[in-house]
């Protein structure tokens, strides 16, 4: 039934749709500012209608890492479609994701994607990947944040539900460019949504723990050098904690 219902409520946004981008586009013409707030609001309140109809219980800790005047780049695990849907619903200001390109091929959901600064990455193509990374850049500078998955695809290890794939050192470019702070997420059990048995989206306890931020420039060279090893080893900290509460 939350799978029905969840499609049902995807249709409805989606007959909805154009006119709320129109609403966006043209708020943009006089502010992009003001056309990135409102897609932000507007994804934000589809995530979290998505999130109630999936019945996830999020136990949430460390909101308060999250920064409220500045932009900054969030580092997540990744087990789930629904880490972006669920992630998005505690965010405070305008934020993109940095996700694969094959989900910028999927209609509807995309169009919302990119309305909302997410950017599709072309891991196989290192020229356009950099172009993206790039983008990435210019959308921290201009004060919109940036979320990423730095083991650069989804972790289906089931086996092991509380493990972590290596990071990619490059993605934290975004980070380290404009000296932004990173806010690293510890995210477990979403895959349980969804994933673990789909097509059908059921009723789970999810973990999120918002790190302390990690300002670039304030790290010893050797951990600046190395900031996805750095952050990796914080992110699985809260991993190993997650599962020692549940031996």
């Amino acid at each position: 039934m939350r799978t029905i219902i969840f499609l049902l409520f995807l249709l409805i946004y989606f007959i909805l749709s154009p006119i709320m981008w129109l609403i966006i586009l043209i708020a943009r013409l006089f502010s992009r500012k003001a056309g990135d707030r409102i897609a932000f609001v507007l994804v934000k309140f589809a995530c979290r209608v998505g999130a109630f109809i999936s019945g996830a219980e999020v136990t949430v800790k460390g909101l308060g890492n999250i920064p409220e005047d500045r932009p900054c780049v969030f580092v997540l695990n990744h087990r789930s479609i629904f880490d972006i849907i669920l992630t998005y619903i505690y965010l405070k200001q305008p934020t993109g994701f940095i996700a694969k390109k094959e989900l910028g091929g999927i209609p509807f959901f995309s169009t919302w994607l990119s309305i909302a600064n997410t950017l599709f990455l072309d891991r196989k193509d290192i020229r356009k990947g950099y172009a993206t990374m790039m983008k990435g850049i210019e959308n921290v500078k201009r004060g919109v944040s940036m979320a990423i998955f730095p083991e650069g695809t989804r972790n289906k290890d089931k086996e092991h539900p509380f493990s972590l794939q290596e990071f990619h050192e490059a993605s934290f470019k975004l980070a380290t460019r404009p000296n932004v702070p990173i806010v690293p997420i510890a995210i477990y059990n979403t895959d349980n949504c969804f994933e673990n048995h789909r097509p059908w989206i059921r009723k789970t306890k999810v973990k999120f723990t918002f790190l302390e931020p990690i300002v670039p420039d304030e790290l010893a060279p050797e951990d600046r050098k190395f900031i996805g090893k750095y952050t990796r080893e914080k992110i699985l900290e809260v991993l190993k904690s997650y599962e020692a509460e549940n031996e």
